[in-house]
């Protein structure tokens, strides 16, 4: 089979190619915008500059996410262009999928937590807090992990997915000058 260059330059599928091509570099540029303005949306803003740091890492991680499911996209519709079935690829990275899942469910509920703690802030870093015995003040939240140390300077490192064995003892109380 000869390739003719001037016939495949004339052909539609070129041209659904460079399509394809132009539509994901503009979704990649726009992507890390949209996310960080979407999630800004839910933070709470009296803790806003505490939660930014954390807020920045989870910005990264759902533009990756969304940019790897749209070279995904990408790629099979540029197989569809080439009119390859796709059915076995598709059921194979159905099955790569939850393969991929399974073994790394445990960062992905440490990192799941980690966004539940900063947007609903059940604690915070200074709260007292007692995880299984030991008792002091959480000195770091971290998007995988909390860092607890306590009076004597022992630390403890509580991994986000274990999260609900933290008992806050004393959260700290801000009072507004001359009010309650």
């Amino acid at each position: 089979m000869k390739l003719d260059f001037i016939k495949t330059l004339q052909s539609n599928e070129l041209v659904m190619i460079i399509l394809i091509c132009i539509i994901t570099l503009i979704l990649f540029l726009i992507i890390p915008k949209l996310v960080e303005n979407t999630v800004m949306l839910f933070v709470d803003k009296k803790n806003k500059r505490k939660q930014l740091v954390l807020l920045k890492s989870y910005c990264n991680i759902i533009s990756t996410i969304i940019k790897i499911i749209i070279v995904i996209c990408a790629f099979f519709l540029i197989l569809v262009v080439f009119n390859v079935k796709i059915t076995m690829i598709v059921t194979s990275a159905g099955f790569i999928g939850v393969l991929i899942t399974y073994i790394f469910q445990d960062p992905i509920k440490d990192i799941t937590n980690g966004m539940f703690i900063v947007f609903n802030a059940p604690f915070d870093v200074g709260d007292s807090v007692d995880v299984e015995g030991f008792v002091g003040k959480i000195i770091e939240i971290q998007s995988r992990y909390v860092i607890v140390k306590n009076y004597v300077g022992d630390i403890c490192i509580i991994n986000n997915r274990s999260i609900d064995k933290v008992v806050v003892l004393n959260k700290k109380i801000v009072f507004k000058k001359g009010g309650k």
